[in-house]
This record gives C-alpha cells, structure tokens and sequence, in this order.
C-alpha cells in the first residue's frame, strides 16, 4: 500500500526538497520497538482515515520518518524480501522477484528486494526529498530494487523524478485477506503494482542538477540511515 496524502492543514512552504535547509529537517529510522513508533503509525493512520476512511492497523516492520521543526511531515514504510512474504504478493500471480525479472528481463535477487508502503506526507513539497532520501539510504543499503503499490498520485511522482518504474499488475480488492471495508475508498483509485530500479533511479538522481545537491546536502544523513537499516540486518536480516 503506497499513497500520496497531502494534509493541506498542515504545511511547511519554506521546506523545500530542492534547496536543502541548514537543519531543521530530519530523517528517523522507527523499528517496532522504537519508543515514538506509536506515534508515528497513529500519524499514518490519521491521514489514511481522512484520505479514504480506511482504517489500518498493519504497518511495516520499518518506518522513515521526516520531520520539521519537531513536527512529522512525512514517512514511508520499508519491509525487506527476505523476511518473508510481502504485503503486495497477494496480487501477484508469482514471487515478487520473479515478476520484476520478467519485466526487466534479467535475474533479480530477493534478498535485494524491498517493499515499501505506509507513505504519507503531510508537508507540502516533501514527497519528492522523502523520496529521493529513501532511495539514496536502500542503494547504501545495498537494494536494487523498490517494490511498491502506487495510487496515480504516488505514480506521478514516480515519473517527475524520471524513475521509469515497470508496471506489474493491477492491485485488485478481492485478493487481500481481511475486512475489506477497512480500505475505505482506497480501491476505488485504481492503484498498481509497480517496481523501480534502484541503482538506475541513482543515476537518475545524480545527473539532475536540482537533485544531486540534495544527496550531497543530506549525505551524513544517508550513510548513517543506512547503517542503522545494516544494524537491524544484523539482528533481523533486514538489509541486503
């Protein structure tokens, strides 16, 4: 489950993902057993509601945060392949690295596989530093690539960074386990399966002049986000 959810009471026009602030912003890494982590799925939750009236109550083993000035402005939600079944495998007709394989037509390793989900912003302009972050911290991490389910709003960002992502499938209602009606009207935007090369959305990343200060501006932030997601590989085998 990815989506897009711009809270237009709460915004931080000064924030910008372009021209990175001096302080202010910060990124956060939540296991389960981070004491904030309940805060933050309260936040995601709150912004689900509001956006379709769904109610969730699952949320991913990992959280990346965003925040400003002690406020969350956004976060993301990561699960690694290797850790076992993957929230959007149940739209799929194969394993998620099989899929992904056929499209891009070249062998994919699971365990470089992660999914992510639980996106919310609530800052306006924050998706695309949130997004371009994220991927800079899986790449250090050692991932190839990002598997995710894209409302149209989600894929459109996707395609303003130029990430080019493969279209798997159509992420149909009748295939999750559970209440459906706990969705709300999420289904109802049509939302697909899709995946992205990480190492490709790199290079991407580093040939746009309005993004590459970005990964210079936050580079501590994205080595030291990776080698806490390494850390947790190292008791859970999260990272690849």
């Amino acid at each position: 489950m990815l989506s897009l959810l711009n809270n237009r009471k709460q915004r931080y026009d000064h924030v910008s993902p372009l021209v990175p602030q001096t302080g202010g912003v910060q990124f956060d890494l939540h296991t389960r057993s981070s004491m904030d982590r309940g805060q933050l799925e309260v936040y995601i939750a709150e912004q689900y509601l509001q956006a379709y009236g769904a109610s969730i109550s699952s949320f991913m083993p990992l959280l990346l945060s965003m925040s400003y000035a002690e406020h969350t402005t956004a976060a993301v939600g990561l699960r690694s392949a290797s850790r076992g079944p993957l929230f959007l495998e149940s739209y799929l007709d194969n394993p998620a690295e099989q899929e992904v394989a056929c499209l891009a037509r070249q062998p994919v390793d699971r365990h470089r596989v992660v999914e992510i989900g639980n996106l919310v912003v609530t800052g306006r302009g924050g998706s695309q530093l949130l997004f371009v972050i994220m991927t800079a911290v899986l790449e250090a991490a050692g991932y190839h690539w990002f598997i995710f389910t894209a409302t149209p709003q989600v894929e459109k960002l996707v395609n303003r960074l130029n990430f080019n992502p493969y279209s798997l499938t159509y992420a149909e209602a009748q295939r999750v386990d559970g209440r459906l009606q706990d969705w709300g009207s999420y289904y109802t935007t049509q939302p697909k399966v899709m995946a992205g090369d990480i190492r490709q959305a790199m290079t991407i990343v580093r040939d746009n002049p309005r993004l590459l200060p970005v990964l210079r501006h936050y580079r501590g932030e994205i080595d030291c986000l990776a080698e806490h997601l390494c850390e947790h590989r190292r008791r859970q085998r999260f990272c690849a």
